[in-house]
């Protein structure tokens, strides 16, 4: 996350968003993910892969931070509990990197980490959107980082509202400046406020340069659903007597 950007989590409002570790033969990486089902994550498929290189499994770390703390304090008290999980990328996944961060492209850059054990209702399911991602409308980018540039503690999750600038087919743009993003990842979920609740429009993807970018997981609804059935389907027959 960029040094001071976006307003502390301190209710845990967005517990659902999760810390993901994974090491690959190109070396580790530091994501962000969203809890789809109390055994399913979804994060940016580039953060468990290097070209064709997926990492087996991931390390998912959820933060709950005390109450009656400001923001400058969240991580003193707060809670890490972490879950092991197996990396299942789109099946569509493509990772092509230019001589550059610019000339680089991806294709369903979506990954999922089916969990060991399931998460408590602590944290609960974030809901998938019903319909695209739409140019010039808001949404709320939650994501971890630094609270300052000489910070060396990556647990503070941070939420802000950014604009999406324009769509194409499988994500779009984000607006650039004030860029909630790990130092060292992506992932965050974009969440869209419909009604009451928030569900998840896209995945962030991309921090380099001035066009920021997100996947959008409307496309990938059919693909998604079904993960989520499966992985409820599992926990609800290793729960049964």
């Amino acid at each position: 996350m960029l040094p001071g950007d976006g307003l502390g989590d301190s209710t845990n409002r967005y517990s659902s968003t999760v810390m993901v570790n994974a090491s690959t033969a190109a070396g580790k990486s530091k994501c962000n993910g969203v809890i789809l089902a109390p055994r399913l994550v979804l994060t940016a498929g580039h953060c468990v892969c290097r070209s064709r290189d997926c990492a087996e499994n991931a390390t998912v770390t959820t933060v709950t931070y005390p109450p009656a703390r400001g923001s400058l304090d969240l991580v003193m008290g707060a809670r890490y509990e972490e879950r092991r999980g197996t990396v299942r990328p789109h099946p569509s996944l493509e990772l092509r990197h230019g001589d550059n961060a610019a000339s680089s492209s991806t294709r369903a850059d979506l990954a999922l980490i089916f969990l060991n054990q399931p998460l408590g209702s602590t944290f609960p399911a974030v809901p998938l959107a019903n319909a695209e991602a739409r140019a010039g409308e808001s949404i709320t980018l939650v994501g971890y980082g630094r609270q300052d540039a000489s910070d060396r503690v990556l647990g503070v999750r941070r939420f802000g509202v950014k604009k999406i600038t324009s769509v194409r087919e499988g994500g779009g743009f984000l607006e650039p400046h004030g860029l909630i993003a790990l130092n060292s990842g992506s992932g965050e979920p974009c969440l869209r406020q419909e009604g009451a609740q928030e569900v998840l429009v896209g995945i962030a993807n991309s921090h380099s340069g001035d066009k920021p970018t997100f996947t959008s997981v409307y496309p990938h609804r059919e693909w998604l659903l079904s993960e989520i059935h499966r992985a409820t389907h599992v926990g609800a027959e290793e729960s049964s007597p």
